[in-house]
């Protein structure tokens, strides 16, 4: 009774909070969204989470997984939507249509996933599909347990969870949140996963069709077990897994009002709403010079120990428009092989209305070959950044080389041919005409005699 009011009460004050959320877009307008459900799916538990969805202009496409006979998420090669919304479904799969090798293509072609499951809802092949992410999640009727962090919601089961630990990825900035459904753990080999929030030392997952051995042998515990993850792709692409359905619902949103702000920051970085950057521009050129230019590759020319200005312009999305993205660990690579140099750009020397403007100036190594400029900017649940520009570097041409006589070192050397040339042209004027008027004194005296 006293749980079938909270739900009352909560589902009321979740509906008066719902003009008090900030509207946000998606920076390349990835707004047509795809929501999956079936009959185990009651759509109005979620009526606040999906009213602030189109109130941030997300268009919602409902289908019911049991009519994705006649469906195709990918036509002729091109994604139908620009985004995917898993709700919890009763069936085991999502069927022949959406297996996890065609949500992995949708991903792959730029699809953005949010995948939501929970304690008795994993189909199969969204599992799979996660698995490829490196993102495990616990088989169905697995449910994490934490007897110290519950909420006095369920003071039996201890499976309302308060979620306080964060992982630094700088996707949700609430407070706690309250917590009820299945867990994960991650791959630690794929630098592409992103983890979110995950439980605290004295949390596990279980069987919960098995009470009698949920303490000696838990499925996963500690810290190693998640609650929410997310993947980005090299394309950008993004991911993201929550297992818990009720972390969305409008009960807990009555409950915590921290629920709905973290269910919104989740699906604005899940639909590109949020922590998004763009490379405005970026240039290279020669300090006080201009950059020559091979005839025979096109790329910029550049000779050895020439001075090099690189300039970059970086714009991150606030929901509404491109601001500057002010940070102090942006770093460039001047590349052949190896690095030749790794500089950090500092504080941006400008900002404009939209860009923050960043420059870095080097000396050309003592090398020719190609390089490479490389700006790569990987930070978790921030957009990757690559901007690789290649250059030629060409060695010093002979009529570059500076005359000897404006080499001071050599001025030494210079004397000393000078003083042997002199002293070579005395000896034979004094072997000439001083020599030859000594010889005829000699012929002289012997006449005499």
């Amino acid at each position: 009774m006293k749980l079938q009011l909270n739900r009352m009460v909560a589902a009321a004050a979740a509906f008066s909070m719902a003009p008090s959320l900030v509207q946000a877009r998606s920076a390349y307008g990835l707004d047509k969204t795809l929501v999956l459900f079936d009959e185990g799916t009651h759509q109005e538990l979620y009526s606040t989470f999906f009213a602030d969805l189109k109130e941030r202009g997300l268009e919602l496409d409902f289908l019911n997984v049991k009519d994705t006979a006649d469906f195709d998420l990918i036509v002729d090669g091109e994604n139908e939507y620009d985004n995917l919304l898993v709700l919890p479904t009763k069936v085991k799969s999502l069927g022949p249509k959406l297996k996890a090798d065609t949500l992995l293509e949708f991903f792959n072609k730029g699809g953005n996933i949010l995948a939501i499951t929970n304690a008795v809802s994993s189909p199969e092949s969204l599992r799979e599909f996660l698995n490829e992410l490196e993102i495990s999640v616990a088989p169905r009727g697995y449910r994490a347990i934490d007897h110290f962090n519950y909420d006095t919601t369920d003071e039996i089961k201890h499976d309302v969870i308060r979620v306080s630990e964060r992982a630094d990825s700088n996707i949700l900035s609430t407070g706690e949140v309250l917590y009820r459904g299945s867990a994960a753990y991650l791959g630690n080999s794929n630098p592409h996963v992103v983890p979110i929030a995950h439980g605290s030392k004295t949390s596990y997952a279980y069987d919960a069709a098995d009470d009698g051995l949920a303490l000696q042998t838990p499925w996963a515990s500690g810290t190693q077990l998640y609650y929410v993850a997310g993947f980005q792709g090299n394309n950008n692409a993004r991911v993201a897994w929550a297992g818990s359905s009720d972390l969305f619902s409008d009960e807990f949103f009555g409950l915590n009002p921290e629920n709905r702000k973290a269910a919104a920051e989740l699906s604005k970085w899940t639909f590109q709403e949020k922590n998004v950057l763009k490379l405005e521009y970026s240039q290279h050129e020669a300090v006080n010079e201009t950059a020559e230019w091979s005839t025979t590759s096109g790329h910029a020319l550049y000779h050895v120990k020439e001075n090099v200005k690189y300039t970059a312009a970086l714009s991150e999305w606030d929901g509404e428009r491109w601001t500057p993205y002010v940070a102090d660990d942006i770093q460039l690579e001047f590349v052949m092989l190896d690095p030749y140099y790794r500089l950090t750009f500092g504080a941006p020397v400008e900002q404009t209305a939209t860009a923050a403007i960043y420059v870095t100036e080097f000396k050309v190594p003592d090398q020719h070959g190609i390089f490479t400029f490389k700006l790569d900017y990987e930070r978790p649940g921030l957009t990757f950044l690559r901007d690789h520009k290649t250059v030629t570097v060409r060695h010093t041409a002979n009529d570059e080389w500076p005359r000897s006589w404006e080499i001071t070192n050599s001025w030494v050397y210079m004397s000393s041919f000078l003083a042997v040339v002199g002293a070579w042209i005395a000896f034979v004027v004094f072997y000439l005409f001083i020599g030859k008027g000594g010889e005829t004194s000699t012929s002289k005296a012997k006449k005499n005699n």
